[in-house]
């Protein structure tokens, strides 16, 4: 059977390939595993595996670090990479219910009919007179006039963003408070979310409707009001309120604080892959770590990050190092790599005790060859750090029992099953996946 790739492993190998990760070929016992496959009736407690619009479909394949999920509903069928995105999904397809149920009030078509002429005739105006238009539009709005050079000219914009237009009317504010009222990220990858938030915000932006006022005119619309999740309220009104313009200048400024060299700081800040919200994230775990040296290392490993998936998960190593940090033992420096470095290791850090830490966003780990090969160079790398006083591995997910046997065997302790002690309020994850 031919298995399943994500990118996460072929990231593995090209650390290997280009000698991020150096060590023997054999460390380990030859024997390995195959990556399993799952039946989410028997690892997904009930809210994850079906609800009112959603069910994730019974196979769910891994590749030995990552599940990938797939959701069905009547707005289409989602992948979930990582069991992270399949809790975002389904948050995704409520709030799409949400919509839907607005979109087929009277209240909404008539703002939509309304509003129809004047819309269509600005979206022609920025076509053909954009000077005259950007004068009209941002005339007498503050922050937004500072920020007029940066949004007709200025630094790259991921693909998650509104087109520089959208920014300039004022439509994109807008569209970010719809998206904290329904509960999703407004930079969501997601097209059919995407789609249908610029729907239902165009109408709000035209008539100055709220989310609220729209859904008061839904039968019952109280009962199907979506909420804030994933985040703290604090961070989800950072991106409600601020323009990914702002946020880029925030995150370089917090970058150059941290003492991560003006060069690297704006390699990464020029990585459109990241969403303004996921490099938002990754900065602002970094900070959490005040006292920790050598924050810039994760800086290097996030700037070659080339597509979504590898983007989230180094989002969410920050994340879970940052909370390791605060709730569990106190980090005391991340080690360094490279050629010259006397420590290599993708990710490794040094708590306060002198115990090498590993923190991982994994699903699953099994016990494959390219695993074995990966943590080979971990291991190795960990027993080269002066003074090491312990090994630790922490994930998000679980591991069989194969790659258990071998990773204690190394000396490393394990720690899984980690998701929602280091990341469940970040993320508002509450239901808790069982690989036993």
């Amino acid at each position: 059977m031919k298995l399943f790739a994500t990118k996460f492993s072929r990231m593995i190998g090209r650390a290997v390939s280009v000698g991020i990760l150096t060590f023997p070929a054999a460390v380990f016992a030859q024997d390995y595993e195959s990556p399993p496959v799952f039946q989410a009736s028997e690892i997904l407690p009930p809210a994850l595996l079906s609800g009112p619009h959603h069910r994730v479909q019974e196979k769910i394949t891994n590749d030995g670090y990552i599940n990938r999920y797939t959701v069905e509903s009547e707005f289409g069928t989602f992948a979930g990479v990582t069991s992270a995105k399949l809790r975002k999904r389904i948050r995704e397809i409520e709030a799409l219910h949400a919509m839907a149920e607005i979109r087929k009030t009277k209240v909404f078509r008539e703002s939509v009919t309304e509003a129809g002429g004047d819309v269509l005739h600005g979206v022609k105006m920025f076509a053909t007179a954009p000077v005259d238009t950007v004068k009209g539009a941002v005339s007498g709005v503050g922050k937004a006039f500072t920020r007029l050079g940066e949004n007709l000219f200025g630094s790259k914009r991921s693909e998650a963003e509104d087109r520089r237009w959208k920014s300039i009317i004022g439509f994109s504010k807008t569209k970010r408070e719809y998206a904290y009222d329904f509960g999703v990220d407004v930079y969501t990858t997601n097209k059919v979310v995407q789609d249908q938030l610029d729907s239902i915000a165009w109408a709000g932006y035209t008539g100055g409707l709220t989310v609220a006022g729209l859904m008061s005119a839904v039968p019952g619309g109280a009962g199907i009001a979506t909420s804030v999740t994933g985040g703290s309220r604090l961070m989800n009104e950072v991106y409600k309120t601020t323009a990914p313009t702002d946020l880029r200048r925030f995150n370089r400024d917090k970058l150059l604080a941290m003492g991560v060299n003006e060069d690297l700081a704006d390699v990464f800040i020029d990585n459109v892959v990241f969403t303004p919200r996921q490099q938002t994230d990754f900065v602002f775990a970094l900070e959490d770590m005040a006292e920790v040296a050598g924050r810039h290392v994760l800086v290097k490993f996030a700037v070659n990050a080339n597509d979504e998936d590898i983007v989230f998960f180094r989002q969410r190593m920050a994340q879970m190092y940052a909370a390791y940090h605060k709730s569990v033992t106190p980090v005391r420096r991340f080690l360094s790599m490279g050629p010259d470095a006397p420590v290599k290791g993708a990710g490794l850090a040094q708590n306060k005790a002198g115990a090498v830490v590993f923190l991982a966003p994994l699903d699953y780990l099994a016990w494959t060859e390219p695993m074995a090969t990966v943590f080979g160079g971990l291991d190795r790398a960990a027993d080269a750090v002066p003074g090491v006083t312990g090994k630790e591995l922490w994930l998000a997910g679980g591991l069989s029992p194969m790659a258990r046997r071998n990773i204690e065997a190394a000396g490393w302790k394990i720690v899984d099953g980690q998701e929602i002690a280091l990341l469940g309020e970040i993320e508002g994850a509450k239901e808790r996946i069982s690989y036993r």
